[in-house]
């Protein structure tokens, strides 16, 4: 027996879905959203991305997205900064959209686009609405009153939404702990990725980057990818950089991205006499060959979801050293396929790292765990089946998906 969606006889239609993000950044949302649209138009759905513009050296994904068929549709008002003004407008835009493409699932993505997009459904009385929790701000970010004006937001919204998407079990754990949902109203879809082109490049692409940044071939490389942006708390790496050029001093550093700290990184790296073997390499589409140069792979920040960064160098073959963070610890299990560190522990963190610098063959068996970890469970095609089978268990239930007999 297979779902059908009830249409007029004689007529087939197409799920349409609108999916909304406050912005293509890079990072790990906007590459999931790209891969989630091209997954499910091809079982049949019509995916509307909905989104708003990056800011100034945010870095742009749009081209990841068009280059997988999945165009954009810009609402100008929407973005990263909290204007009244702008979110009024945004959420009439989205309201208007809404009504145009009678959509009859509206799928959120990170925390404003999760508020407006579904304030605009409940007013369009779209059937299923779903919320993606990448990551949350519900500690740490606001102070006391905001950060409980935060929580009590969530908890309300959670109230019109079908369901809430999380990406690990830590998600659903602090999304219990804050009270903002818990039960079955909150499922766990893990974030999944196209990395097989990344399997192997630590033998085939190793020398490309070293050689443009004029890194010898035999030195000891850490790296670390992402925004330059506070909850990525890049100072930590370059504390930690500092501490390792004592103990190890032909390493070098690596600093993939781009972002507004860029400037002030850049000055704390002098400060800290780290100049000449701290590289700021900006944004790179060669993923290959970043993961291909590295020896580890380090992860700082002080929130996560499910960070798409750690999948790559997994699946990279790439020793990852993070701090237990978020869904870190779902993705990494203590010395099987990474390493874990108590959140600000520097001193740790250097020391993780100088042991994976200085003894890479004794990490071979880890980084094949990794590796045979991350491709069996966060591939893309697990994800994406998985919402396909959430969809349509909603639809069901909101009475828009029935099932017919075979052949009938």
């Amino acid at each position: 027996m297979t779902p059908q969606v009830q249409r007029a006889p004689g007529s087939r239609q197409e799920i349409v879905v609108a999916r909304v993000i406050a912005r293509l950044n890079i990072g790990g949302p906007a590459v999931h959203v790209g891969l989630v649209c091209q997954g499910l138009d091809r079982l049949g759905y019509r995916n509307h991305l909905l989104t708003g513009r990056v800011e100034p050296n945010e870095g742009d994904m749009e081209q990841a997205c068009t280059d997988r068929g999945v165009l954009p549709e810009y609402i100008e008002t929407l973005g990263r900064s909290l204007r009244a003004t702008d979110d009024l407008r945004s959420l009439a835009a989205l309201i208007a959209r809404f009504r145009q493409l009678r959509p009859s699932i509206v799928h959120t993505h990170t925390s404003k686009a999760g508020t407006l997009g579904r304030l605009a459904a409940l007013v369009c009385r779209v059937p299923v609405v779903v919320h993606t929790f990448h990551g949350h701000v519900f500690e740490g970010y606001f102070g006391r009153a905001g950060n409980a004006l935060v929580r009590l937001a969530e908890r309300l919204l959670g109230r019109i939404t079908s369901r809430i998407v999380v990406l690990g079990e830590r998600q659903r754990d602090d999304l219990a702990r804050f009270g903002v949902a818990s039960g079955a109203k909150v499922v766990i879809v893990p974030n999944g990725l196209d990395l097989e082109p990344l399997v192997g490049c630590r033998a085939t692409r190793r020398h490309e980057l070293r050689e443009e940044l004029g890194i010898p071939g035999s030195a000891p490389v850490a790296g670390i990818v992402g925004r330059l942006t506070a909850v990525k708390a890049h100072e930590q790496f370059l504390r930690m950089a500092a501490l390792l050029r004592l103990r190890c001093p032909e390493a070098h550093f690596l600093v993939i991205g781009d972002g507004e700290r860029r400037q002030e990184l850049e000055a704390q790296s002098r400060e800290l006499s780290l100049s000449g073997r701290v590289h700021f390499t900006g944004w790179r589409r060669d993923l290959a060959s970043v993961y291909g140069a590295l020896d580890v792979l380090v992860l700082t920040s002080r929130n996560e979801g499910s960070p798409v960064v750690l999948k790559e160098g997994m699946a990279a073959g790439v020793p990852c050293v993070s701090f237990a963070v978020g869904g870190v610890p779902d993705l990494l299990r203590e010395g099987v396929t990474g390493f874990l560190v108590a959140p600000g522990d520097v001193d740790r963190l250097a020391g993780r790292v100088l042991e994976c610098l200085c003894r890479p063959e004794e990490l071979e068996p880890l980084c094949e765990a990794a590796r045979r970890e991350v491709l069996a469970g966060h591939g893309a095609a697990a994800m994406i089946s998985r919402l396909d089978s959430l969809y349509r268990e909603l639809l069901r239930e909101a009475g828009v998906l029935t099932r017919q007999p075979d052949g009938g």
